[in-house]
């Protein structure tokens, strides 16, 4: 008496058959095409410019993570919003930037798909990034604000289901209006 196959062997077995039977094509899986949505503008924000509620759908991540503090400092900052592996987000300004700043920023980005960003929103770049083998998506943008010239770098990892250009053209406008709030000033897209 011949012993019944596992169920395994026989899905294993049915699987086979069915991809070597002649005349039946297979259509790789598509991948889904990246999503454009609005970025949620509202408060609490991470790192002064990211809005929390946003960040799970922007990175793809939804676990437990760690911020940097909220705060306004004359001279500029870094802040970084990450769990216990990576970086998720970071937010850097820079109160009164020198061309040199937005220069540099685009010289690391010229083999990184790099994209302008919108002339209004001053003189600024999206491009890929690399930090201890992650990949990121950044955007910096140098502009004028009152009498400075500011420079705000945002660096999102990446997230394929995400049109991650449009989302750092929405968080560059959000950081340059909550710029303007933390130092009373109104920004402008010419630097100089």
């Amino acid at each position: 008496m011949a012993r019944p196959l596992p169920a395994l062997l026989c899905l294993l077995l049915a699987v086979s058959a069915a991809a070597c039977t002649p005349g039946r094509t297979t259509t790789p899986a598509q991948t889904p095409s990246p999503v454009r949505r609005p970025v949620a503008d509202a408060p609490p924000y991470l790192c002064n410019f990211v809005p929390r509620a946003a960040l799970a759908e922007l990175t793809g991540y939804t676990g437990s993570y760690k911020a940097g503090p909220n705060s306004r400092h004359p001279v500029g900052n870094t802040c970084v919003v990450s769990n216990d592996e990576r970086s998720l987000v970071i937010t850097s300004y820079d109160v009164s930037a020198r061309p040199e700043i937005f220069e540099t920023f685009a010289a690391h980005g010229k083999d990184g798909s790099p994209v302008q960003l919108p002339p209004e929103l001053g003189k600024g770049q999206i491009h890929d990034f690399k930090a201890r083998l992650y990949p990121f998506r950044s955007a910096g943008v140098w502009f004028r604000c009152g009498a400075a010239s500011p420079f705000i770098g945002i660096t999102i990892m990446r997230n394929p289901a995400r049109d991650q250009d449009d989302d750092l053209v929405q968080l560059v406008r959000i950081a340059q209006r909550r710029y303007g709030e933390m130092f009373a000033c109104t920004p402008a897209a010419d630097p100089r």
